[in-house]
């Protein structure tokens, strides 16, 4: 489970700085990706 928590954690620290760095919204993000804000948002709090 620890090995899980460290890669959500991880890639949810590269969505962000994605975000930043591409001045991207969530919705372009999930509509992309095929994922649910819920689930996006989970991924981003690791």
């Amino acid at each position: 489970m620890k090995k899980k928590t460290v890669c959500c954690s991880d890639l949810g620290a590269y969505i962000n700085e994605l975000l930043k760095r591409a001045k991207l919204k969530n919705e372009y993000v999930c509509e992309t990706l095929g994922m649910g804000h819920d689930v996006l948002n989970g991924i981003k709090k690791g």
